[in-house]
């Protein structure tokens, strides 16, 4: 399972909620719970560039689907 999110990761509520399904469905599961969000920084990026660096696009997401199906 993949959590996605446009939130900085770190303490995020998508973490929160991946840590939720890891405890409550671990048996089930037959790979890890990911989470997928914007880089850990301390403010959004104003410049187009930076920000498509930042945040969570089709090709991270894409990669991050790749190594879950891996398992």
């Amino acid at each position: 399972m993949l959590v996605l999110t446009e939130e900085p990761l770190m303490n995020s509520f998508a973490e929160s909620i991946a840590g939720r399904i890891a405890t409550q469905c671990f048996q089930q599961l037959d790979a890890p719970v990911m989470t997928l969000g914007a880089k850990n920084l301390p403010a959004i990026a104003l410049n187009v560039d930076l920000e498509k660096a930042m945040l969570p696009t089709a090709e991270k997401t894409a990669a991050k689907l790749e190594e879950l199906l891996g398992y």
